[in-house]
């Protein structure tokens, strides 16, 4: 009985935990992809042995940046990659923000 009660609590911990779970938008999410595209090409100019430490440094700040958690920001990817139509509107603003980025450059 005592197990069936623990089990009760939690499970309405859960259900309570997620039901304030930020969702992001379609430009949020755009927005987010764009940063973690970029900081994937900084990465990239690193020593190889330097790479996760940078790599998580980047994150942290991402994710302060953003306001978001891991959990949140996995959440949402999962939410908006599993939805194709949706995930294919995104892909397209993220297109276009790296196509703007880009023609700032030069």
């Amino acid at each position: 009985m005592r197990y069936l009660i623990a089990g009760l609590l939690l499970l309405s911990f859960i259900g309570c935990q997620r039901s304030e779970m930020k969702i992001l938008t379609e430009d949020e999410v755009a927005n987010v992809l764009v940063d973690l595209t970029i900081s994937d090409q900084v990465i990239t100019l690193h020593h190889v042995h330097e790479r996760d430490s940078i790599r998580e440094l980047l994150m942290e700040s991402l994710l302060k940046i953003h306001d978001l958690d891991r959990a949140e920001l996995d959440s949402n990817l999962y939410i908006y990659m599993s939805d194709f139509e949706r995930f294919a509107k995104v892909n397209e603003v993220i297109q276009a923000k790296i196509d703007s980025l880009l023609l700032e450059e030069q």
